[in-house]
């Protein structure tokens, strides 16, 4: 599914006022190598993910693989900051 990043920040405002989400700052599994990453289960279709600020697009940046880990299209550097949106199971 692709979304637009302006509707994906309507998304993360609405993420953000829901009670249910959670946010988990993944910056520390970045390596300069690793395109996937973990977190704690998650409702799928409830993925928001952010690099540097900069929304991804679930579909083409971003490829849900499981409900705790993602995989993404780039490999981002060390330094970058990856913070997560989800639901939880």
């Amino acid at each position: 599914m692709r979304h637009s990043r302006r509707y994906m920040a309507s998304l993360i405002q609405d993420s953000i006022d829901n009670a249910k989400s959670r946010m988990v700052d993944l910056s520390s599994q970045i390596d300069n190598t690793t395109q996937s990453f973990s977190l704690p289960s998650y409702k799928s279709g409830t993925l928001l993910v952010f690099l540097n600020g900069i929304a991804q697009r679930i579909g083409e940046e971003i490829t849900e693989s499981s409900s705790t880990t993602f995989s993404t299209s780039f490999v981002p550097t060390t330094g970058s900051v990856l913070h997560v949106y989800y639901q939880p199971l």
